[in-house]
């Protein structure tokens, strides 16, 4: 999933991602979703869209070549949101998806995400930011997660904390700091 803060951004920045996996024998989606300056939308409908391309990969899994059972996700800054969202985010569903299909990967990269959303991120409603942040709905049944920063991003303080409760919970994850 590209980055963009939830507002820009475009599948072909994963392009070098995507050339570098496949060239070591992955299968790469870059997944397209819509954003505020495009469509203007808030970010669960960014979530949306990431569940409902997760599904769809699942299902398709056949045709495109892949074992179902081991799909990660990968993503930086609102990309690095994404692949999260999809494992912990509940009920933010497109009403065209097939819900027997899980969204949830099997793994998951996530490099500098904002694992807490703020009400002003989705236009000052509260509710809407608890029930689509991370942090505030994280699960016993976590996939293995790298989790990576950068010394000087503003999201890391964040993202320790949430290093911190999925540690509690015996997740297998891994937390990286790029000093600059």
């Amino acid at each position: 999933f590209y980055g963009g803060g939830f507002n820009g951004g475009a599948t072909w920045e994963c392009h070098p991602q995507a050339v570098y996996f496949a060239k070591r024998g992955l299968v790469c989606a870059r997944a397209y979703y819509r954003v505020k300056s495009r469509e203007g939308v808030t970010p669960d409908k960014c979530i949306e869209d990431a569940i409902s391309a997760m599904r769809w990969i699942r299902k398709n899994a056949v045709m495109l070549g892949i074992n179902p059972d081991r799909i990660a996700t990968f993503g930086g800054s609102a990309g690095g949101t994404l692949a999260g969202a999809v494992h912990f985010i509940e009920g933010v569903d497109s009403p065209d998806d097939d819900r027997s299909i899980s969204p949830k990967p099997n793994a998951m990269i996530m490099l500098f995400p904002a694992v807490k959303m703020r009400p002003e991120s989705v236009d000052g409603n509260a509710e809407l930011a608890r029930r689509i942040s991370i942090l505030d709905n994280i699960t016993y049944k976590t996939p293995p997660t790298l989790l990576m920063y950068s010394s000087d991003d503003f999201l890391w303080p964040d993202g320790k904390v949430f290093y911190e409760k999925l540690k509690e919970k015996n997740a297998f994850v891994e937390m990286y700091f790029v000093y600059n």
